[in-house]
């Protein structure tokens, strides 16, 4: 059983290697500039870059929001407590 393994990897590196010079076709594997694939490679890398910095930002932005309102909330509180101390 181990050496049909072998066997079945071994013809699948043959086969794939076969078809290794196909993908060199595409001249983004190739590696052409010009090319139209790359460029909107290139442009879709960009917009999910975008996309995932504005979420985070916009979470980020949430985040400061609640700690702001935390604070506010905090000394809020404690002022309240002093002030009742004072009456007793």
């Amino acid at each position: 059983m181990k050496r049909t393994s072998i066997q079945t990897a071994l013809a699948a590196v043959v086969v794939l290697g076969g078809w290794a010079e196909s993908a060199l076709a595409c001249s983004t594997c190739f590696g052409d500039p010009d090319s139209d694939l790359v460029i909107g490679a290139k442009a879709g890398v960009a917009v999910m870059a975008v996309v995932a910095y504005s979420v985070l930002g916009t979470v980020a932005w949430i985040g400061r929001g609640w700690y702001i309102r935390a604070k506010a909330l905090q000394s809020e509180q404690l002022s309240d407590d002093q002030s009742d101390s004072r009456r007793d």
